[in-house]
């Protein structure tokens, strides 16, 4: 596991983090995207994006 991903589950493991990721999941992971605009719909994937790739890197078990 490279250093980001350690950094990344040390900080979202703690309290704090569970809180910050909790509310991303309401903001962005628990929506559709798609809007009638082409650009706010990028937008939102993007913030979608960002969510779910915290996340698999949280959830993610030991790799070698």
């Amino acid at each position: 596991m490279d250093q980001f991903s350690k950094d990344i589950r040390e900080l979202f493991n703690s309290k704090t983090g569970e809180r910050i990721l909790a509310n991303m999941k309401v903001a962005y992971g628990d929506r559709i995207s798609f809007t009638k605009d082409p650009c706010e719909t990028a937008f939102r994937e993007g913030q979608r994006s960002i969510y779910l790739e915290i996340t698999n890197i949280v959830e993610k078990k030991h790799a070698p």
